[in-house]
């Protein structure tokens, strides 16, 4: 994987950098995706996805070794892993309900629309900003409380306060707007 992405970079310096950063912080991402999808295969992959998303936005990194990279890197791939878990979880979950349909007539069931309103839910987290898309993923789907997230991506407790709201405040208002005259 790594001698792939090194023929993509033509500079040297960034070859390095992505080099150290492989070095730094593969164990801590390959720990962090088999967290969340419990599965080594599947972690692979999502550590491998988050490497190619990071080499697209190796310009924002500057220090390698430091809090704000490591909450970089882990946002990176905690998003990729989920991304991983969702869409499994969501063929898993179409696999099921056609087992359960004994007929040509489809049910909908609660399920099945609980589950396509979390799928919404996701997508309108994903459309927000960075910052405000980062705050969305640790607090709403990790459950972290400001001061977690704060000290995670390194930014005070006030911004990180006001960035929960207002990704809680865009994401209200984009499902009224796309999911309420359903």
């Amino acid at each position: 994987m790594i001698s792939l992405m090194f023929t993509v970079m033509e500079n040297e310096c960034d070859r390095n950098k992505f080099l150290k950063i492989y070095e730094e912080y593969r164990s801590l991402m390959f720990y962090v995706a088999e967290d969340i999808l419990k599965d080594h295969a599947l972690a692979e992959d999502a550590v491998s996805e988050s490497f190619i998303k990071i080499m697209h936005n190796l310009h924002k990194i500057d220090q390698i070794p430091c809090h704000k990279t490591k909450a970089f890197i882990v946002i990176i791939v905690k998003n990729t892993a989920l991304n991983v878990y969702n869409k499994m979880r969501s063929e898993k979950s179409l696999e099921t309900e056609l087992e359960k349909t004994t007929d040509n007539i489809p049910q909908v069931s609660d399920e099945i629309i609980n589950k396509e309103s979390y799928k919404n839910i996701i997508d309108i987290i994903n459309s927000l900003p960075d910052a405000l898309r980062n705050v969305a993923v640790l607090s709403l789907l990790h459950g972290l409380k400001n001061k977690e997230i704060a000290e995670i991506m390194g930014i005070s407790y006030d911004t990180t306060r006001k960035r929960t709201l207002r990704s809680r405040n865009a994401i209200k208002a984009i499902w009224l707007k796309q999911y309420s005259g359903r």
